[in-house]
């Protein structure tokens, strides 16, 4: 099979396994781990190229099932690039210290949430219950990244060794 072929096939499962957990309307701590860790395992199995498609879908996706609530959708371009950020930072340090490999990553897309927000924001003015929201935001991105990428870590470690 073409070698393309096999990336969008992966890249529209991996897509349907995200919109059915965003449509099962679980809690936004739920839903987010269970992205991360998608992010992760598809990116440490699979290659990054498909997963980074799919994290750029994902917020998109996040704003039609409600995921995403309609006053953060003006961000979405900064939650693609911290998801982007997020799978390659996952897929560059795959081999280093597994404390690197934990705690980079969802450090660095929680800052770039972090400091892309603060550029919107005194970009433009926004009301300040948005900062309020955003702080929120940060936070829980932070945490379910955080878990994601331990979960998903420690999954793909025992999928790939038993696909070999």
């Amino acid at each position: 099979m073409n070698k393309y072929l096999k990336e969008l096939i992966l890249g529209a499962i991996i897509t349907s396994i995200i919109i059915v957990f965003q449509m099962l309307a679980m809690p936004q701590y739920i839903t987010g781990i269970i992205i991360n860790l998608i992010y992760v395992v598809f990116t440490l199995v699979s290659g990054l190229r498909t997963t980074c498609y799919v994290a750029v879908l994902v917020p998109f996706i996040a704003s039609i099932t409600g995921i995403l609530k309609p006053v953060l959708v003006p961000v979405i371009p900064i939650i693609i690039l911290s998801n982007l950020i997020y799978v390659f930072s996952v897929y560059r340090i795959k081999g280093n210290n597994i404390f690197l490999r934990i705690l980079f990553p969802p450090v660095l897309k929680a800052l770039t949430i972090f400091l892309g927000g603060k550029l919107f924001i005194n970009f433009f003015e926004v009301h300040p219950m948005f900062q309020k929201m955003f702080i929120v935001f940060v936070s829980i991105n932070l945490m379910t990244a955080f878990v994601g990428n331990i979960i998903g870590i420690f999954l793909s470690k025992r999928l790939i060794r038993s696909l070999t």
